[in-house]
């Protein structure tokens, strides 16, 4: 079961997303979740300041717009009988979001994948692989070309059996799957795709035939990797559902995904236990590149966050609920 008991969801009150917000909804009634809603605003530069004389009040004006704006979504949600707060995080945004995971302990964020005034190419906007790359806990990107149910989930493990770093990552990717796919009635099938590493050296150096009791003992190695997996997470998919695939993943997985009309995978960023800043591994960069459906990303155990808290002195934690009524006039020219 993914923990689901305090989950932050991150919009644009500019542009608020149906579906990203039915999402979180839909998760915090089943889960009887705590569900914390923000909004970024960036924080004025010195240029800023020293080149526009109304540009304090002009943000202010922004922090007041996007403050009614949340409390008129958390007013709607709440009617819906779920436990909403909300807050507008001044800073750069994907930074903010995550200390607020780490201030508010959210095990999941919710987020779109692009943001309106994202400059990056691709599905996936520059906040959204920041988050990807650093955010403590589970990260679920919706896709909100994508207005329909989840009706297909994927979940891509990598069982390894000559380098099985993560075991418990792999499992909590199957096990949040099953999860989702119970919450959303969603088909679920278990993904592997394995390869000889180095193979057209190996292949030049070898005889065919002991080649060809290489891949086949490699081919063993890796399915009994995979059962195993799925008898310990207890996916009941069955052959049918499990499937074992030779290739290259960063290609092999963003086709499954495309032929089978995917909704939702879920899938690791691995880095290499405890070394803060890390860099999101290759293969799931690469994959994220060339997907067009909605992630769940997990973070392998051990991960250090590269975002640190404030030190309490400057690190305010009133709500936005706390803001003054009375906006500061504008200065007289």
């Amino acid at each position: 079961m993914i923990p689901c008991k305090n989950i932050l969801l991150a919009v644009d009150t500019a542009r608020l997303s149906v579906p990203v917000i039915e999402r979180a909804a839909r998760l915090a009634e089943l889960n009887q979740a705590q569900l914390l809603i923000a909004d970024g605003l960036p924080q004025l530069n010195w240029a800023q300041k020293l080149s526009w004389n109304e540009s304090e009040h002009i943000h202010e004006l922004l922090l007041r717009e996007k403050t009614a704006q949340l409390k008129k979504l958390a007013a709607s949600l709440r009617r819906r009988k779920l436990n909403v707060r909300y807050r507008v995080l001044v800073g750069r945004t994907s930074e903010e979001l995550i200390r607020q995971v780490l201030r508010s302990k959210c095990d999941l964020l919710i987020r779109e994948t692009k943001g309106q005034h994202s400059v990056r190419t691709g599905l996936f906007g520059s906040t959204a692989m920041e988050l990807l790359r650093a955010c403590p806990c589970p990260v679920w990107l919706v896709n909100t070309a994508h207005e329909g149910p989840v009706r297909r989930i994927v979940a891509a493990v990598d069982t390894n059996p000559e380098k099985a770093q993560h075991p418990e990552l792999d499992e909590a990717i199957v096990r949040a799957a099953m999860s989702l796919a119970t919450t959303y009635e969603a088909q679920l099938d278990l993904l592997h795709v394995w390869s000889i590493y180095g193979e057209r050296m190996v292949r030049d150096y070898m005889k065919s035939n002991e080649f060809e009791e290489l891949q086949g003992m490699m081919h063993r190695e890796h399915g009994d990797c995979l059962r195993q997996l799925a008898e310990r997470t207890g996916f009941a998919g069955g052959p049918e559902r499990t499937h074992l695939i030779r290739g290259d993943a960063t290609l092999e997985i963003p086709k499954f995904v495309a032929e089978n009309d995917t909704d939702l995978l879920v899938m690791g960023t691995l880095a290499r236990a405890g070394v803060s800043g890390f860099l999101m591994g290759n293969t799931s960069e690469l994959v994220l590149n060339q997907v067009n459906c909605s992630i769940l990303a997990l973070k392998p155990p051990g991960f250090v966050c590269p975002v640190k808290l404030r030190p309490k002195t400057s690190e305010p934690e009133a709500t936005v609920d706390e803001l003054p009524d009375v906006l500061p006039q504008p200065p007289v020219p």
